[in-house]
């Protein structure tokens, strides 16, 4: 033992959907009622793009990266950004690992792990089921639904009320020869909560449930965040 000890793992939220669901908008406002509360949060973002310029065109880093360097960091008295250009891995680990490991909390959009509380986005509450295939998914490792559909007070109602049904299987019963296997009654598998995220009270509450996962965690930084500035604020 060197007696360092390892740095503290981070909460990870992953912020999960289909195109349109309103993935950006639950993020960052879950990233900003944390803020709000002094939690010490990171975001990851997953993108089809192909490449990312985080400076203006024109800029001296821009130049620095258009010139061809693989890799460019830009510092200034608050900030700093690199561009890093060569293939790089694209699951959640390797995207944790960029992560300082002074943050509290992860909020990851359109990314997951095993290790990850996923919120669960949707446009419509009719696409649970089909969110829920093409993402790999399944309501056991789901901590909330929002998005788009969340914005309808009924159908967030009646889907968080809702259950889907898993598929019944033909289980045999021993019994006399007479007898034939009986199918087993369908089990359900719950839903979890839905919150719009556009309501103040509804943000905080996801907020709440976000950190519930993670009893231990206690704010490390001061409030800060447009909720701090401005209680009204709204990520749309």
């Amino acid at each position: 033992m060197d007696g360092h000890s390892a740095p503290p793992v981070p909460l990870v939220v992953s912020v999960l959907g289909l195109k349109k669901s309103g993935k950006t908008t639950v993020a960052s406002a879950l990233i900003a009622a944390l803020r709000a509360r002094g939690y010490r949060v990171a975001a990851l973002k997953k993108t089809h793009l192909h490449l990312l310029s985080l400076d203006p065109r024109g800029t001296d880093s821009f130049r620095l990266t258009e010139a061809g360097a693989l890799f460019v960091a830009a510092r200034s008295r608050e900030e700093t950004v690199t561009v890093h250009r060569e293939p790089q891995p694209d699951d959640l680990e390797a995207l944790l690992a960029l992560v300082p490991p002074s943050m509290q909390i992860v909020v990851a959009e359109g990314v997951s792990g095993p290790r990850a509380q996923v919120v669960l986005c949707l446009k419509t509450a009719e696409g649970l089921e089909e969110t829920l295939r093409v993402r790999g998914l399944g309501t056991a490792g789901l901590l909330a639904l929002s998005g788009v559909f969340a914005a309808d007070p009924q159908a967030a109602a009646s889907l968080s009320a809702a259950a889907i049904p898993a598929p019944a299987s033909a289980i045999a019963i021993p019994a006399p020869a007479s007898a034939t296997a009986i199918p087993a009654p369908a089990s359900a598998i719950a839903i979890p909560p839905a919150f719009n995220v556009l309501v103040a009270e509804q943000r905080e509450a996801l907020c709440e449930r976000v950190l519930a996962a993670a009893p231990h965690l206690r704010p490390a930084a001061e409030p800060a965040g447009p909720l701090i500035s401005d209680p009204s604020w709204s990520p749309k």
